[in-house]
């Protein structure tokens, strides 16, 4: 298996979306983004949350977030990947992190 496989597989099996709601440890609500594999994901398992704020009062950043759980509060891991300055380009750099994880499982340069 190369590099070129893993990409390819990225591609025809692209993160399914959904939105979602998080909760911090005050039970404030925020609208997230969320990998649909959470909804039936095995315990302990790893997804992608991408969760938007305002930085500036006009200016949004999109965290790029790989997480156990929905729910902020709960969440025992929580490994910051990146930020995009659209939606778009932060789906795009959580599904290059696939990639880059995917390689590094299999050893794969």
């Amino acid at each position: 298996m190369t590099r070129e496989d893993i990409e390819q597989w990225v591609k025809d099996n692209p993160i399914e979306w959904h939105e979602a709601i998080s909760r911090d440890e005050d039970w404030n609500e925020q609208k997230v983004m969320a990998e649909r594999f959470f909804l039936h994901k095995p315990e302990g398992a790893l997804f992608y949350v991408i969760e938007s704020s305002f930085y500036t009062i006009d200016e949004m950043t999109h965290a790029v977030i790989l997480t156990d759980n929905i729910k902020e509060y709960k969440r025992k891991v929580r490994k910051y990947i990146c930020s995009g300055d659209t939606l778009e380009e932060a789906m795009q750099i959580a599904e290059e992190d696939r990639i880059k994880r995917a390689c590094e499982a299999l050893h794969i340069k």
